[in-house]
């Protein structure tokens, strides 16, 4: 990629918007694993205490879940020299990108999922993208592209 795509003033969506959806795939999904495993708790056996053990466990287990999964789920956004992440929790960053430290990607079912790691105000966050990004590649790729652009017209603009 080359570095005039930084010019431009469209912003560029790393992944679609799909945060709530995802979220809530990711609630139904493990209120069906956990009543998969109370049902089996009361297969097994045929005491009370087990299966509302499990089921105390389980939830205690899912609140802890939710509360990591709302501070991490992000949108990313490309726009200008600047990086937009939107988390769950509506709490957006801008950032430039020498702020990004690390992004790792994996593909997993068709969808990228991408795991971002900035610094920001001298906090380290990390923050997890799921989805298929709008320009070729992963979401990793697209940022190290845009990354490396950056840095040439920085270089380029220093006296």
């Amino acid at each position: 990629m080359n570095s005039t795509v930084l010019i431009n003033t469209d912003r560029i969506l790393l992944n679609p918007d799909n945060r709530k959806q995802a979220f809530g795939l990711f609630v139904l999904s493990y209120l069906l694993i956990s009543s998969l495993f109370i049902g089996l708790s009361i297969q097994m056996t045929n005491h009370f205490s087990i299966p509302l053990a499990t089921f105390i466990g389980l939830a205690i287990i899912f609140t802890i879940w939710v509360k990591i999964i709302r501070v991490t789920l992000a949108t990313g956004y490309i726009k200008n020299n600047v990086v937009i992440v939107k988390l769950l929790s509506e709490r957006s960053f801008v950032l430039e990108f020498i702020c990004i430290k690390k992004a790792r990607s994996f593909s997993l079912l068709g969808l990228s999922v991408t795991f971002l790691k900035f610094k920001f105000d001298g906090v380290e966050y990390h923050t997890i993208l799921c989805g298929k990004p709008m320009q070729g590649g992963t979401i990793e790729t697209v940022l190290k592209a845009h990354k490396h652009a950056y840095k040439q017209n920085f270089k380029k603009s220093k006296p």
